[in-house]
Parts: structure tokens; sequence; C-alpha cells
């Protein structure tokens, strides 16, 4: 009974993984995407820069999509406007000081395809940080978690918000392609 009730709890766990969407890339086919440098409407100075190629490098580690250096003889174009930035205390010392702070960063994020120029997917991309700001709070970051500096809790929101953005953008990729082959599949039959 013991060892029917191990294997149950082992197949439930085996079957709760995340689901990953399979997109194989064959040689000669890869996707190719032309990332535009992203715009700023926020009054943080030159942040647009680091989130461009924070996506940019997101590309590269996936390995499922090319990065290309213009619009000319791409798939898909991906554009962004840091819409918010949001940095907020949430907690204070005893003298009034903010020990902690949330960082939250909203983008618009949409992609196109290059050739018809038709949008494929449009949407507000939001990212948060909760951190302890290592500049105004002397810890050393061994003793607590998250004890961070503004830049470096504004680089993982960039990490987050690109994994986000590249996901979709794969799943959008997916999708056409599944489509696409469907399509001559139906051309065939007819």
């Amino acid at each position: 009974m013991k060892n029917l009730v191990f294997l149950f709890f082992i197949f439930f766990l085996g079957s709760c993984s995340i689901y990953d969407i399979n997109f194989e890339v064959t040689p000669g086919h890869e996707k190719k995407i032309y990332v535009k440098p992203f715009s700023n409407n926020t009054n943080q100075y030159g942040i647009e820069a680091p989130f461009t190629n924070a996506v940019i490098d997101e590309i590269s580690n996936d390995g499922r999509i090319i990065t290309v250096n213009s619009s000319d003889n791409t798939d898909g174009v991906l554009t962004a406007v840091i819409k918010r930035y949001i940095l907020k205390p949430l907690t204070y010392d005893v003298d009034g000081v903010a020990e902690q702070y949330k960082l939250w960063i909203i983008v618009n994020v949409s992609f196109c395809n290059a050739e018809t120029k038709e949008e494929i997917w449009s949407e507000d991309v939001e990212g948060i940080q909760i951190y302890i700001d290592a500049l105004r709070r002397k810890i050393a970051p061994d003793i607590v978690n998250n004890v961070l500096t503004e830049e470096e809790a504004r680089g993982l929101v960039w990490e987050k918000l690109s994994r986000k953005i590249i996901r979709k953008t794969i799943k959008q990729f997916a999708q056409q392609s599944k489509e696409i082959q469907d399509a001559k599949a139906l051309k065939i039959q007819i």
C-alpha cells in the first residue's frame, strides 16, 4: 500500500510540471526579430538602453529566435515604451527613514509582422521588485536578503520583463507557424 501511495505521489508531482511552448527551429528556418530601441516616457533618464539590451540578451540566451540589426529581412519587429516608473517606500525605520521599497515598472510592448506590418500582439507588461535599499540602510547583504541598490533592483525587473516578453513572442511565433502549417495542409487537401 505504501508503494502505491508513493507511486501516486510521484505521478502527481510529475503532472504538475510547467507547460512550455515547443517551438523547434530547423536550420535555415530560424525566426528573425528586430528589437527596435525602446522608448522611455518616464522621468528616469537613460533606462531604456539597459532594458533594450536585457531583451536582446534574453533572446540570445533562449536561442529559439535570432536578433537582427534592422527591420529589413526580419520576421517580426518588437517595440516597447516604458510608461511608468514607480518607486514607493514600503517600510520605515524608527527615525522615519524609508528602508524597504517597491519598484514597479510598466511597459507597453508590441510585436508586429515585419512583412505585413500587422500587429501580432500588444499589451502592458509590468515588473515588480521589492528590496531593502543598500545605500540608505547600512546592512551587509549577507545578513538580510534583498538588500539592493535601486539600479540592481531595476536590473532584476528588466530580467523579469525580458523573460515575459520573449516567452510571449515565442508563443506567438509558434502559434503563427502552426496556423501557416494548417493553412498549407488545408490547401493541399483542396
